[in-house]
């Protein structure tokens, strides 16, 4: 008996402890909770009854897709003392750049250099007094951007590894791309057409209303959700307080110096709670976001 009482208190710390920790630290970034419940509620308190004419029917469908093309994005900067001499520097670690990734089957076509910014380096002088700091121009700094396009994401830990070979540290950006499209929006209309049926016909059933053959489409809008949207942050650590008005015997006041605190970034799909289907649900990687809304008028007959 004494044994079977430790194993159920045993048990129940265990699972206790466990619930403890579904939700993670997450929580610590949960600011967009209302944002979430806030747009649910916008979409589902609608007006379904337009007077005693018309019956309004709105439909969301969500569609979870892998991607199947990437493009990755690197910046590169490079400084000297003029205009020539910086781009040339820059020139020359592109050109190995892209040299070393064509071993790894990175071909012309794939990759596209951009010249975004050329702009002059300023630095203070100080005079023999140094009293005085006059500002003077330093140098000049060329900056481009690197794209390239890839079908296997693993590929982007390798291109960042080399990037890093060629003091390219930036990476500014992934875009996830499909070229399905048209197949795409023909699949979430389909669904969304069979809910708002449905939907209808739940209400027909409720309401015990006789329609008219016609109806009209008032209402479409599609949204697609790159994974560079769906990323949120958090800072998770406890501290302590401490009064920072106190002087020691010499009145120096106290100094605080905090220790870097680690922020974490993750993945979050967009709130199921806003749609009436969600296509492809579960979600272990980054997906594109592909969303529909309806809205049909039903008309009633008098």
């Amino acid at each position: 008996m004494k044994i079977f009482t430790l194993f159920l208190l045993f048990f129940f710390l265990v699972t206790s402890a466990t619930q403890a920790q579904v939700s993670g630290n997450a929580v610590h970034g949960n600011s967009n909770n209302n944002r979430n419940y806030s747009q649910s509620h916008a979409i589902y308190e609608q007006v379904i009854a337009q007077g005693d004419t018309a019956l309004l029917v709105q439909v969301a469908v969500l569609l979870n897709e892998k991607a199947t093309n990437y493009v990755v994005w690197f910046g590169i900067s490079q400084e000297g003392k003029t205009v020539g001499e910086a781009t040339t520097l820059l020139n020359k670690r592109i050109e190995s750049f892209i040299a070393t990734i064509g071993k790894l089957g990175i071909n012309q076509q794939d990759f596209y250099v951009d010249l975004i910014t050329q702009n002059r380096i300023y630095n203070y002088e100080l005079q023999s007094n140094n009293m005085v700091a006059i500002e003077k121009l330093a140098g000049f700094e060329v900056k481009k951007n690197i794209g390239i396009q890839i079908t296997q994401k693993e590929m982007i830990d390798k291109l960042t590894l080399v990037a890093s070979e060629f003091g390219i540290f930036d990476l500014i950006k992934v875009d996830y791309l499909r070229t399905d499209l048209d197949d795409i929006r023909q699949k979430l209309f389909a669904e969304a057409t069979k809910i708002i049926h449905r939907k209808k016909d739940q209400y027909l059933d409720l309401t015990k209303i006789d329609l008219l053959p016609q109806s009209r489409l008032i209402y479409e809008a599609t949204d697609v959700r790159q994974p560079v949207d769906s990323y949120k942050s958090y800072t998770a650590y406890e501290a302590a307080t401490i009064n920072e008005d106190y002087y020691d015997s010499y009145n120096n006041r106290l100094k605080k110096i905090q220790a870097r605190k680690m922020t974490t970034y993750y993945f979050d799909t967009n709130s199921y709670s806003l749609f009436d289907k969600v296509i492809n649900p579960i979600v272990i990687e980054p997906v594109i976001q592909y969303s529909l809304q309806l809205r049909v008028r039903f008309f009633i007959k008098k």
